[in-house]
């Protein structure tokens, strides 16, 4: 029988929503970590945590092609808190195993899920159980990051700032992923305690080439220092976007330039090679 003779059955929306409520409830996702960058010492500083979906007929699907079906179907509470319990956890055992750096791990959110009642104690007991982890004295525990998708929709401003504040106090970062390309605008940055954006990869990846991206995200760059927060590059594909964006004053950001999403075993010994150099 020929490849072209095969029959491919798509699974129905339904059926997929069901296998993606038993994924996150009985095992199905794993997380990918992406390095984060100082672009001046190509110094790691953190990893940002990105969920895959190893799906029974479809094989290995990336966040952007369930997220959206995740939110539409409620589900999305349930897996954003699975991806903060799962990253919290292998950050525990990455400062464990490397007990002389410090660690930082970011995970994205839906604004669903940060306006979500039982949020706070839920990112609490994540937060306890790295801190039952032993590192150097000589640097500080594991942090979190969060970063609010760029298809949030926020709502009631001041709730969310709440909740911001709230997980601030905690020593959680917030901040805005893919700025510019979503739906948190200058109107929500003065709403919200943010402590960082993260460019949106459409205006990163063409910056050394084309002015009217160079000057977006050349204006995100200026906006953050305005509001005192920090500003990442998220795309960077190649050395002239790396040398466009610190010409710009962007000192930190991620992209396959420097290294592409690992699985967590892959990660140690990426981190390995950096401990030994």
């Amino acid at each position: 029988m020929t490849d072209e003779n095969v029959l491919i059955v798509v699974p129905s929306r339904d059926d997929t929503v069901q296998q993606l409520r038993y994924a996150i409830d009985q095992g199905g996702l794993h997380l990918h970590y992406q390095p984060i960058v100082e672009l001046r010492t190509r110094r790691t500083v953190g990893f940002e945590a990105l969920v895959r979906w190893e799906h029974p007929a479809l094989g290995l699907l990336f966040a952007r092609q369930f997220i959206g079906m995740a939110e539409d179907s409620g589900l999305i509470g349930g897996l954003d808190r699975w991806v903060v319990t799962e990253a919290c956890r292998q950050v525990g055992q990455w400062a464990s195993d490397f007990p002389k750096r410090e660690f930082l791990i970011r995970v994205n959110m839906s604004a669903t899920t940060l306006t979500s009642s039982g949020l706070i104690e839920d990112v609490a007991e994540s937060l306890n159980s790295v801190t039952k982890g032993k590192w150097s004295s000589r640097v500080g525990p594991p942090r979190l990051g969060i970063e609010i998708t760029e298809r949030a929709d926020l709502g009631d401003l001041t709730s969310a700032a709440h909740v911001v504040l709230s997980l601030k106090s905690m020593g959680v970062e917030v901040g805005a992923d893919n700025f510019g390309s979503g739906r948190l605008s200058m109107t929500t940055l003065s709403h919200l305690p943010l402590d960082f954006i993260k460019v949106s990869a459409s205006f990163v990846r063409n910056a050394a080439n084309d002015f009217y991206d160079r000057a977006i995200v050349q204006s995100c760059i200026r906006m953050a220092a305005g509001l005192d927060i920090g500003v990442i590059a998220n795309g960077l594909e190649d050395v002239p976007a790396v040398d466009e964006l610190l010409t710009l004053g962007c000192l930190i950001g991620q992209g396959h330039v420097f290294e592409y999403p690992m699985e967590a075993i892959a990660v140690n010994h990426y981190l390995s090679g950096e401990t030994s150099s």
